[in-house]
């Protein structure tokens, strides 16, 4: 049997994408919205943020709704995200 990967996991990374305003509208208060589901062994870094609206929305008509919607690719924000959370915002930590 082969084992499973551990799942990346990251409380305080959570928190700072609530903290950050929507990828699609600019808007807060924000949701972690996982892009990977968390139950399919998704990243935390996976999270993007979005309101309660929005969030809803992904979950019903799914990403690539929300991507033509909005014009904007969600992985892509994802990444962004990421980069800016260990550059700027965590000191290059990772």
């Amino acid at each position: 049997m082969i084992p499973k990967k551990p799942r990346q996991t990251s409380q305080d990374y959570l928190k700072w994408i609530r903290s950050q305003p929507s990828v699609v509208s600019g808007k807060t208060p924000c949701e972690a919205a996982h892009l990977h589901s968390r139950g399919a062994w998704g990243s935390d870094y996976s999270a993007i943020p979005l309101t309660h609206e929005e969030h809803q929305e992904f979950h019903r008509r799914g990403q690539d709704a929300l991507e033509y919607k909005f014009c904007t690719s969600l992985w892509h924000n994802a990444w962004k995200l990421v980069v800016k959370y260990f550059t700027e915002e965590n000191n290059g930590e990772f």
